[in-house]
C-alpha cells in the first residue's frame, strides 16, 4: 500500500493592526516577552483611518493570515456620528470573516488602568483617563520613547490576569459609550498564558 503524504502541520497565523504608536509598541513587546511561536504582525497603516485599517485586514486575510485583529481606540469614533456610522457599517460587513474588532474605549490606556483597578467610570478621552492612570504609574507618558524604555508590556505583565477579570466585569456591566477594553479577547486568542491567579482581596472598584 502506498504511503500517504504527510500533512504539514499548520500553525495559525495571526496579524494585529493597531491605530497608534501605543498599540504598535505594546504588541511588539508582547511578541518578544511571550516568545510567540506563530506569526504575529503588528502593522501601522500609513493612513490609519477606519477604512484603511479594515482594507489592510482584508488584504492580510487574502495572503497567509488566518485571523486579523483590528485594535481601535473608540474616543474619536464616538465623538463623530458620521465616523461612528462608518465604523459600524464596516464592522457589520466584516461579520463572517476572520476579522476581529478589538475596542478600547476611550483608548489603549484604559486597558492599562484595568491592571490596577476595576472601574465603571466613563472616560471620554485620554486626558480624562491620564489622571487616573498616573495614580498607579506616576511617570506614565504617551510617547514612543517612554513606552519603549519602560517596556510597558513587561511592566504590566504580573497584573495581566487581574486586568482580564476587570475587563470582563466592565463588559458585563457596560452602558452605551461606557469605558471598556476587549483586549482580553485578543490575549485569549493568542493563548497568552495565565501567570498567576489574581489577588481578589486587593481589587478595587470605582
Amino acid at each position: 500500500m502506498a504511503r500517504l503524504p504527510k500533512t504539514k502541520k499548520h500553525n495559525p497565523a495571526f496579524a494585529v493592526i493597531g491605530e497608534g504608536i501605543t498599540e504598535h509598541i505594546y504588541f511588539n513587546q508582547l511578541k518578544q516577552f511571550e516568545h510567540l511561536d506563530f506569526k504575529l504582525k503588528p502593522a501601522l497603516p500609513k493612513n490609519s483611518g477606519i477604512k484603511e485599517i479594515v482594507k489592510k485586514a482584508n488584504e492580510l486575510l487574502d495572503k497567509e493570515y488566518d485571523t486579523v485583529f483590528c485594535v481601535f481606540d473608540m474616543d474619536e469614533i464616538n465623538r463623530d456620528s458620521a465616523i461612528r456610522e462608518e465604523y459600524n457599517a464596516l464592522k457589520r460587513a466584516s461579520r463572517g470573516k476572520n476579522i476581529r474588532f478589538i475596542e478600547n474605549n476611550p483608548c489603549m490606556e484604559f486597558w492599562f488602568l484595568l491592571h490596577y483597578k476595576r472601574t465603571l467610570r466613563q472616560f471620554n478621552n485620554y486626558r480624562q483617563l491620564e489622571l487616573a492612570l498616573k495614580k498607579h504609574i506616576p511617570d506614565y507618558e504617551k510617547t514612543a520613547r517612554y513606552l519603549t524604555a519602560k517596556n510597558i508590556y513587561a511592566h504590566l505583565k504580573e497584573k495581566q490576569d487581574t486586568a482580564r477579570q476587570h475587563a470582563v466585569y466592565t463588559l458585563r456591566h457596560e452602558i452605551p459609550a461606557s469605558s471598556k477594553s476587549e483586549m482580553h479577547h485578543l490575549l485569549d486568542a493568542l493563548h497568552i498564558p495565565i501567570s498567576a491567579p489574581p489577588n481578589h482581596n486587593r481589587m478595587t472598584t470605582e
